[in-house]
């Protein structure tokens, strides 16, 4: 699958620049910093999902609650 690519121009911190380029090597950065955002952005996601996850959990345990103080009467 052929993914379409766009030039971006950032700034980005001086010291930052010179960790991800002594680590990828200065021809790989783009590639660095791609996977860096991609990863970012599932975690993102990920972290929005857990807590969809556990406002559902609290308002199924709450309606469970109600539910069989109902029954008990």
């Amino acid at each position: 699958m052929n993914i379409g690519k766009i030039k971006l121009n950032i700034i980005l911190p001086v010291e930052l620049v010179q960790k991800f380029t002594k680590m990828a090597g200065p021809r790989k950065r783009s590639q660095l910093i791609a996977d860096s955002v991609a990863l970012r952005i599932k975690q993102m996601k990920n972290k929005q999902l857990d807590t969809l996850l556990a406002e559902g959990y609290h308002t199924e345990k709450e309606e469970s609650i109600k539910i069989i103080k109902k029954l008990r009467l």
